[in-house]
């Protein structure tokens, strides 16, 4: 065997072993991550002139929809702010999935700003405006029969002729300042999300019982944890702890218990 071929075969074994290094080293590092994202971080309010806010960065929202509805006919609406952040290339403010694809996201695109990405009218929608300017907005995402259209602070930049798939699927979870595969977040506050099916009056931001999702994040501690007050039972063979009161009930462990959003 003449030296060339030697030092070809001794190149190639140290190429094949770095690659294989790189490949574990690799997989290990995705491995970790998987595991780090898997930790639940506590989701964070922040009180503003609209009361508390989410502070998305810190966590999204999931919701299911209270009730059965389709993408169209279908009126979004949500009070946001975002901070500035031009190393950012995406940031999802609110989608909403069928069983587990997107049917519609509302994103941020560092390039081109406020975009609709609905792939059940298969178009990407750009609204020409950057939100992220440190600044309060009203958002509006009217998904007509036959337009998408998008208003935001009460003016319209965006009326869009649009096809829609002809058998679309039913709505059955709402992701808020997150899109559903949890890797992009909103840079900022979200506040008053109404989801409401028809084209309903954009200018009214207080919840009429018509929504499949509402929220103002208001609600206080105190109101959330009367929610865990457990109930005194009717039933005349009900064991002592069905019958317990507040009184009765001096663990403050729940309290400190993880309760969720």
């Amino acid at each position: 065997m003449n030296h060339s071929t030697l030092r070809l075969q001794l190149t190639g074994r140290i190429l094949f072993t770095s690659l294989f290094l790189i490949l574990t080293i690799a997989q290990a590092r995705d491995a970790n991550a998987d595991e780090v994202s898997k930790v639940r971080r506590p989701i964070r309010f922040a009180e503003t002139e609209f009361g508390r806010s989410l502070e998305a960065a810190s966590g999204g929202l999931s919701l299911p929809f209270e009730k059965s509805v389709t993408v169209t006919p279908l009126t979004v609406q949500l009070r946001l702010r975002m901070v500035p952040r031009s190393a950012r290339f995406r940031s999802a403010i609110l989608a909403a999935t069928d069983q587990n694809r997107p049917v519609f996201q509302i994103i941020q695109d560092g390039r081109n700003g406020l975009a609709i990405e609905c792939p059940a009218a298969g178009k990407m929608i750009h609204a020409g405006l950057d939100l992220a300017d440190d600044k309060w907005h009203d958002l509006a995402v009217v998904f007509g029969s036959k337009t998408i259209r998008i208003v935001v602070d009460g003016r319209e930049l965006k009326n869009q002729k649009v096809e829609w798939a002809k058998k679309l699927s039913v709505l059955k979870t709402a992701w808020i300042g997150q899109s559903p595969d949890g890797k992009q977040r909103f840079d900022g506050l979200i506040d008053d999300v109404l989801i409401t099916p028809g084209v309903s009056d954009i200018n009214n931001w207080k919840a009429n019982g018509k929504q499949v999702v509402a929220v103002n994040f208001d609600e206080t501690e105190a109101d959330y944890l009367a929610q865990w007050t457990p109930l005194r039972s009717t039933r005349p063979d009900a064991e002592p702890w069905e019958n317990g009161t507040d009184d009765e009930w001096p663990d403050g462990r729940i309290k400190d218990m993880e309760r969720g959003p």
